[in-house]
């Protein structure tokens, strides 16, 4: 099902094996009728950390939590790349991150309200400028907008009443 399916219906169509992982709780979605022959690891850690390792790039595109416990752990721990993708917000749903509970409801979104890298490679900074003052200009702004999201509106933006 959902990106599982299309990396699937791809591998088909330009004969490309697929990795064959799987593990109990997931069991249910493969399909037994095609496909390659299923490696089924002992639970969904082992199975991530599996899967993880037969891959050279993890393209992490709006998987949910095990996407974003796991998976992306698991490809920092072996030295692997990942991309994160943020399909749905580039197509322009206004999906969240996190719910109100603080669970993962989407990865990419999640990664993008709590990650920020910046580097002194990043296309923002000028080149024929200052970029150690384009780097903290950076930073502050980072800052300022995560501290934004943890204050009232009033204390966020000066507002007094």
């Amino acid at each position: 099902m959902g990106v599982d399916k299309a990396i699937e219906q791809v591998a088909t169509n330009i004969n490309c094996p697929l990795l064959g992982i799987s593990c109990p709780e997931y069991l249910w979605y493969v399909n037994a009728e095609k496909g390659p022959t299923i490696c089924v690891a002992e639970n969904t850690e082992k199975y991530c950390n599996t899967y993880i390792k037969g891959l050279d790039i993890l393209f992490a595109a709006n998987g949910g939590p095990v996407s974003y416990e796991m998976d992306i752990r698991a490809a920092t721990r072996f030295a692997k790349r990942v991309i994160i993708v943020d399909v749905l917000r580039t197509l322009g749903a206004r999906i969240q991150g996190f719910d109100q509970d603080n669970n993962v409801l989407d990865a990419a979104a999640a990664l993008q309200e709590r990650l920020a890298l910046i580097s002194s490679g990043d296309e923002w900074i000028n080149k024929e400028g200052d970029a150690y003052e384009a780097m903290t200009d950076r930073l502050i702004t980072r800052v300022v907008t995560f501290a934004r999201q943890l204050v009232s509106p009033e204390r966020a933006y000066g507002l007094m009443r």
